[in-house]
C-alpha cells in the first residue's frame, strides 16, 4: 500500500516519495485496511493473541508475549509529512481502547506527530527512521 499511494500520487503530480521504518513497533488502535479496530494487528495467526485489541497491556504476562506488531511499515512522504494509505488511527484521548476517533495518517510529520499517534508507548519501541530504499525502483 505505501507503493501503491506512492505511485498513483505520483500519477496525478503530488511528488511522493516512498519511505519505511524498520523497526516499526507495537502500535496503537489503528484500523489496518479491511480490518477493524487493532492495536494486535496479526490477531488472526495463531502464533499471537487472537484478541484484535489487548487493552492497555494488561493481563498478559509479559505484555508484548504474543502480540502482534509491525516488523516493517510503509508510505508514502512528501518533504517531511507521511502519507499512509494503509490504516486509519485512534486520534482521542486513550489510543489503546476502543471507541475510537478516526483519522487518516496524513500530513503529519514522521518525528514525533506520525510516531505518537501511531506507535505505542507501552510496551517501549524503537521505531527506526523513515528511509527510502536504495534501489531506483523502490523494490528490495
Amino acid at each position: 500500500m505505501g507503493k501503491a499511494v506512492t505511485t498513483f500520487g505520483n500519477a496525478v503530480g503530488c511528488g511522493l516519495v516512498y519511505k519505511y521504518a524498520e523497526p516499526f513497533g507495537y502500535v496503537n488502535c489503528v484500523k489496518p485496511i479491511g480490518r477493524g479496530w487493532s492495536n494486535n494487528p496479526f490477531y488472526a495467526n495463531p502464533s499471537f493473541w487472537n484478541d484484535p485489541v489487548v487493552g492497555e497491556d494488561t493481563g498478559y504476562n509479559p505484555p508484548s508475549e504474543k502480540r502482534s506488531r509491525f516488523l516493517r511499515h510503509a508510505f508514502g512522504t512528501i518533504g517531511g509529512a507521511v502519507y499512509d494509505a494503509c490504516i486509519k488511527v485512534d486520534t482521542d484521548v486513550n489510543p489503546d481502547y476502543t471507541p475510537c476517533t478516526e483519522s487518516w495518517a496524513i500530513g503529519w510529520s514522521f518525528d514525533p506527530s506520525y510516531v505518537i499517534r501511531v506507535v505505542d508507548a507501552n510496551p517501549a519501541t524503537e521505531t527506526g527512521n523513515a528511509t527510502a530504499p536504495n534501489s531506483c525502483f523502490g523494490v528490495e
